[in-house]
């Protein structure tokens, strides 16, 4: 994703961690609408989104509504995209987009997430939105995907996003300000430790 849209990426799929990504992201913002990128350009970031918080999710288990001001341009991405993804006739990526709201701490009440189900259960078929003729990942892949989309969410109760993804993420999304801020708080910390020292 990073490379088609012109930002190099040092690792590939096999060896990349979410410690390597997470510094790259703010480099995606804001992210791109459909008629900026074009339908490929679109799904990959879209992908990109969803599979980013699918992993700060624990794959479901983890409820991120407490971090959801620190990811408010994924937030803002899916909730203005699920009727763009919608109109392409993706059900792939609206189950994707509706289980990555649900771990952002959307309920099914929500209206962005009854837009999702109802399209899910619209368009539901025997070959479970793979179409006709699917290959065998084809099949595979559509059926999770609305399967994901539609199941119940149940995150693990009291588990949380490791503090190190959180720390390297709020640094990574950090303004000027916040981080010459930061910097300001890190000195006067280590000139008190100094001065403490130095009176015993």
């Amino acid at each position: 994703v990073f490379e088609d849209i012109g930002i190099p990426v040092g690792a590939c799929d096999g060896i990349a961690r979410l410690t390597d990504i997470l510094p790259l992201v703010k480099l995606l913002h804001p992210y791109r609408s459909y008629s900026q990128l074009g339908k490929d350009l679109f799904r990959l970031q879209s992908y990109f989104v969803t599979h980013l918080l699918f992993i700060m999710g624990g794959w479901g288990k983890i409820c991120l509504l407490e971090n959801r001001h620190t990811l408010k341009e994924e937030t803002a991405f899916l909730c203005a995209n699920i009727d763009t993804v919608i109109r392409m006739k993706d059900p792939e990526l609206v189950g994707e987009f509706v289980q990555a709201l649900h771990i952002l701490g959307f309920g099914d009440e929500d209206p962005v997430i009854i837009r999702g189900h109802r399209y899910l259960l619209q368009t539901e078929s025997k070959t479970f939105w793979a179409g006709k003729k699917p290959t065998f990942y084809k099949r595979y892949h559509s059926a999770y995907c609305g399967i994901i989309g539609l199941a119940d969410f149940k995150p693990d109760k009291g588990r949380k996003m490791p503090v190190e993804w959180i720390e390297a993420l709020e640094r990574t999304l950090a303004t000027p300000e916040e981080e010459e801020g930061a910097e300001s708080d890190e000195g006067e910390t280590h000139s008190r430790g100094t001065k403490n020292r130095q009176k015993k």
